[in-house]
């Protein structure tokens, strides 16, 4: 809900879940660490790279599905990914200015909105046990306390 807001002003697209920064995580990682060991100046370079790269990357996906060419080009790109909490840390180096939203919902909320759904066979197996479930909540809010801890301030909370 919170994506559609924001979605709805001129300058904001939201991209839902087809995540450029995720997708390309483990590439944006190792770029990181190799631009790292050349220095701060080159990790600086590097982080600047990324964050054209993978912003240059929305706006091009978001401009393939425009029916009609825009009028104003977006400013903001809302990437909602699920698992955008465990790379807070990724996204604080690489966008330093964006603004991170986390949206608690009620625990048990967000457990039976996931066991509730009837997912195909195979990967998400884990969803439709509350006992896993449970575990990764846990998880979940332990990630978030952490980057509370490290990060102070950096992630904004919706309640």
């Amino acid at each position: 809900m919170l994506e559609r807001i924001l979605d709805a002003h001129p300058l904001i697209v939201g991209t839902g879940e087809d995540s450029v920064f995720n997708g390309r995580l483990p590439e944006i990682r190792d770029a990181i660490v190799k631009s790292s060991a050349e220095g701060v100046y080159e990790m600086q370079k590097m982080l600047v790279q990324l964050a054209d790269f993978v912003a240059d990357t929305m706006r091009d996906r978001w401009l393939k599905v425009q029916k009609e060419p825009p009028t104003q080009m977006p400013t903001r790109f809302v990437d909602k990914m699920l698992s955008n909490y465990m790379n807070v840390g990724f996204i604080h180096m690489v966008f330093p200015e964006a603004l991170i939203l986390h949206v608690a919902r009620e625990p048990m909320d967000t457990i039976f909105s996931a066991f509730k759904h009837d997912f195909p066979s195979g990967h998400l197996d884990y969803l439709s046990e509350f006992e896993s479930l449970a575990q990764i909540y846990d998880g979940y809010r332990q990630m978030i306390a952490h980057w509370d801890e490290v990060l102070p301030g950096r992630v904004t909370h919706v309640r």
